[in-house]
């Protein structure tokens, strides 16, 4: 039997602990804090893919279009990670393996979940957001213009737009939050 015949939902606890002391006595190159999650996933049989030069995010995202039609769960914390739930197939799970559905959470459909990232920012990817455009504002202007191009484009004159969320979108430096939003 090899590793990959395993079903680790099926493995008795103690096996469980000895696979991960294991995986974490060993270190790697992807050690942090004394964590190989590799080698973590690994003692799992769970796949794992590195590319040099990208970030995990950017893999996952790859990965997560190209088998959308074989059906695929992200399990992630990450916020901009929810918008690859637009894609038929593909289904994003919190770190407990509940599903997440953006919509409700930030009250935009995942394939806004960008933009809407690039208004408010993300302290966890840097992103730093318009400052004065809050979730409610971000919420309002992409349900009233649709996505980040036409809020730019129109909402820093627009009478429908609270006098805050003109102010903050007519002084925000716009090649700066496309840059956010392409981030």
């Amino acid at each position: 039997m090899t590793t990959s015949d395993i079903d680790p939902h099926t493995l008795p606890q103690g096996e469980i602990d000895r696979r991960v002391k294991e995986a974490l006595e060993t270190g790697g190159d992807g050690a942090l804090y004394g964590v190989d999650a590799a080698a973590v996933a690994r003692a799992f049989s769970a796949a794992v893919v590195c590319v040099d030069g990208y970030e995990a995010d950017d893999v996952i995202a790859t990965l997560a279009a190209r088998h959308r039609g074989e059906g695929v769960d992200v399990l992630t914390g990450d916020k901009d990670l929810l918008q690859l739930a637009a894609y038929d197939g593909v289904r994003i799970l919190d770190p407990q393996g509940d599903p997440v559905d953006a919509a409700k959470k930030f009250g935009v459909p995942p394939g806004r979940i960008g933009d809407y990232l690039a208004l408010v920012g993300d302290a966890s990817d840097n992103v730093a957001g318009v400052r004065g455009c809050g979730p409610k504002s971000a919420v309002a202007l992409l349900t009233a213009f649709g996505d980040l191009e036409a809020v730019l484009a129109h909402a820093a004159t627009s009478d429908a737009v609270p006098k805050r969320a003109r102010s903050a979108l007519a002084a925000c430096a716009r090649a700066s939050v496309r840059l956010d939003r392409r981030l």
